[in-house]
C-alpha cells in the first residue's frame, strides 16, 4: 500500500485546489484534459522550477515594508529626542 506524499510546500487542501485550477486552465485555454496525476506532476515541476522565485520576491517585498516601517519609527524616535 503506497502512501501519497505532498511534494509541494502547500497544504493538502491548497494543493488539491491548485491541481483543480491547473486542470481547468488546461481545459479552457488549451482544450487539453489533464488527469489528477498529470496535473500533480505539472504542479510539482512548477513548484521546483519557479517556486523559489516567487518566494524570494515575497521576502524582498516583506523586507521593503519592514524597512519602511523601521524608518518611520526611527524618524518618530528622532522627533522625540530632546
Amino acid at each position: 500500500m503506497s502512501k501519497e506524499t505532498n511534494t509541494t510546500p502547500l497544504s493538502r487542501e491548497h494543493e488539491a485546489l491548485a491541481i483543480a485550477q491547473l486542470q481547468r486552465l488546461a481545459e479552457e485555454r488549451f482544450d487539453a484534459r489533464l488527469g489528477q496525476f498529470e496535473a500533480k506532476e505539472w504542479l510539482d515541476e512548477l513548484s521546483k522550477t519557479i517556486g523559489a522565485h516567487f518566494y524570494n520576491q515575497a521576502l524582498a517585498d516583506v523586507k521593503a515594508k519592514i524597512d519602511a516601517r523601521v524608518e518611520m519609527i526611527d524618524s518618530d524616535i528622532w522627533g522625540l529626542q530632546k
